[in-house]
């Protein structure tokens, strides 16, 4: 199953540099979207991780990784002996259709398919918000419209009145594969069990799509305890690593 993740992931990256793979987004320096991935098996050279740094140099972004280890053992001690350093090291988490528990919202809250433009705003605000980020972009929109164009799923949970609360969504789907991501709760609402709801909606939609593979990538243990109870387990790591300055 790693191998099958590392493969969704690689084909998000367009920029081969070596044995990497990088994405750049043109219009946004966030080193959440401008990284670059080791192929499976890679064991880079020195001289091959010196060119991938000119390269993120290059384009005024931050050189950095993101990566299953288990994929390429060999490249996390190349970087590290050329000054990389780990950010994080998180759980990647996957599920069977069997283990994923329906989780009802609180009448409190409604959920829907996000659709237009306007709940997609409204989706990163609230996201922006639930991860301390700084107030959406319209490129983050964008972003998230082209995805749901291939084949990806977006939803809002928002309060009986309307404020945006919450949400998350799956990505375009990929030889199977799909990531479910971006799930955030407001402050204001976390701990109502909304984290754990979207997650098993966004995982029962994309089973029923056909798919067969969906993954998550936790934050942190305590992240990872909530998606247990949406029927997810800890299978792997992602390692985040970059190179400071």
């Amino acid at each position: 199953m790693d191998t099958q993740i590392t493969e969704y992931l690689l084909a998000g990256r367009d920029t081969r540099i070596g044995p990497f793979l990088a994405g750049f987004d043109a219009h946004s320096d966030n080193p959440y979207v401008n990284y670059a991935m080791p192929e499976i098996g890679a064991e880079p050279t020195s001289a091959e991780v010196d060119v991938l740094v000119a390269e993120f140099r290059s384009r005024n972004r931050k050189p950095r990784l993101e990566y299953v280890p288990a994929s390429a053992p060999a490249v996390r001690p190349r970087l590290e002996s050329a000054g990389f350093e780990v950010e994080q090291l998180h759980p990647l988490m996957t599920c069977t259709p069997e283990s994923v528990p329906e989780i009802e919202l609180d009448p409190e809250f409604e959920a829907l398919t996000v659709t237009s433009d306007e709940d997609l705003l409204a989706l990163h605000t609230a996201l922006c918000e639930a991860y301390g980020s700084p107030a959406p972009e319209a490129t983050d929109v964008a972003r998230t419209r082209a995805m749901l164009n291939r084949g990806g799923m977006a939803m809002l949970v928002r309060t009986r009145s309307g404020e945006p609360a919450g949400g998350g969504m799956y990505t375009a789907p990929i030889a199977g594969a799909t990531e479910i991501a971006g799930i955030g709760v407001r402050p204001a609402w976390q701990r109502r069990g909304i984290a754990a709801a979207v997650t098993s909606y966004l995982t029962r939609t994309a089973y029923n799509a056909g798919l067969d593979t969906p993954f998550l990538t936790a934050a942190g243990e305590r992240e990872a305890a909530i998606y247990n109870r949406a029927g997810f387990t800890t299978t792997g790591r992602i390692l985040h690593i970059s190179l400071p300055g």
